[in-house]
């Protein structure tokens, strides 16, 4: 099984034919996804798998890039959290990783609303019990801390208020953000649906990203 989204109906039909909880089913496919890791530089494989509040199942792993530092690398977690948003999930309520998430990974799933409640077991033996990303970053500085309650946050609908224009020299149709940034080779629903606490901005018309409430570092999503 190498798909990374388990649609609802067939997550619960394999999980029923594992004679095992939902939570149990997820971890047990952190094994077989980490084998899917790309780690020709460090060799430590990760896998991450998560469970929606769709029923939907996600899975992440690390990507690592010969020739680029490791700070170029893909983490698992990240995977599985731009996984999820790519497929419109809105929620994440339990993953499931092969290691215990490093600092970069803490702060990255702290820009999900609610992030303090997403439960979280790593599967290396260590701690049997799943605790909430609370217990891994006690405290936490987010997107609240910056924006308003009600500002969208990571896996929410948005729109930052970009609209197609038309440039002078060769009316190629572009992005134009508010503040009159451009972007000629960026879809207009990617860059629009673009989450960062600087949306609306050339940031965010680039590319299609995440951005820490720290500003650094983001994952392009496409």
């Amino acid at each position: 099984m190498e798909e990374f989204v388990i649609e609802a109906v067939r997550a619960e039909r394999l999980r029923q034919a594992s004679g095992v909880g939902m939570e149990q089913f997820v971890a047990s496919l952190v094994k077989p996804t980490a084998a899917m890791a790309r780690a020709p530089i460090s060799k430590f494989h990760v896998g991450a798998v998560g469970l929606g509040s769709s029923g939907r199942i996600f899975r992440g792993v690390n990507l690592e890039f010969k020739g680029l530092p490791l700070n170029h690398s893909v983490h698992a977690e990240q995977f599985l959290v731009a996984n999820a948003a790519q497929n419109g999930e809105k929620k994440l309520v339990f993953i499931a990783v092969s290691a215990a998430p490093c600092g970069h990974c803490r702060q990255f799933l702290q820009e999900l609303r609610a992030a303090g409640d997403i439960r979280i077991l790593v599967t290396d033996g260590k701690d049997p019990e799943p605790q909430p990303l609370s217990y891994f970053l006690p405290h936490r500085f987010g997107p609240e801390d910056l924006l308003h309650k009600d500002f969208p946050l990571l896996l929410e609908s948005r729109s930052n208020g970009l609209h197609p224009t038309l440039t002078s020299a060769s009316a190629t149709p572009v992005v134009a953000a508010p503040n009159g940034s451009i972007c000629t080779k960026c879809d207009r629903e990617i860059a629009q649906n673009g989450d960062s606490p600087t949306a609306g901005t050339q940031n965010s018309v680039l590319h299609s990203c995440t951005l820490h409430a720290n500003f650094n570092p983001q994952i392009l999503l496409s």
